[in-house]
């Protein structure tokens, strides 16, 4: 990924939620209003021991992260967000010995909200595991008020 002004931005962002961190989220791909994040897989991720498959809710963290760096970077200014709503359509299961991709796009953002959509993926795969619409809203405190 090449240095662009929302790199640094975006990688905060992602470090400043534990969750993030905990999982191993990584952000591969960044440009103004779009973010493409990663997840390796890994045995601890998996909800269907029976079957190899992930939890549902690994697909709806990822997909809210790269959300939320999709926004901020469309604000183009490193603020507090906050996700107003997130509709998650599970497609197809994902074997956890594949990574995840997501593909993250704030399609409009207007004041101090901002709408995303998003598919989650198997890596190498061209399928949608899951499709995500989201909206999110910048923090009253980066508005100069008080909540």
């Amino acid at each position: 990924m090449t240095d662009n002004p929302y790199q640094a931005m975006a990688k905060r962002f992602l470090e400043a939620i534990p969750h993030n961190q905990a999982l191993g989220i990584e952000l591969i791909g960044l440009e103004r209003g779009r973010a493409r994040c990663r997840l390796a897989g890994k045995q601890e991720l998996q909800g269907d021991p029976e079957r190899g498959l992930y939890f549902p809710s690994v697909l709806l963290t990822l997909a809210d992260a790269a959300s939320g760096v999709a926004f901020v970077s469309a604000l183009g200014e490193m603020v507090s967000v906050a996700t107003l709503d997130l509709r998650i359509d599970y497609l197809r299961p994902v074997a956890v010995a594949d990574a995840l991709v997501v593909d993250a796009h704030c399609y409009r953002y207007s004041g101090d909200v901002g709408f995303v959509q998003c598919d989650v993926m198997a890596e190498g795969g061209d399928v949608p595991a899951a499709r995500v619409t989201s909206s999110f809203m910048r923090r009253a405190a980066h508005r100069g008020e008080t909540a």
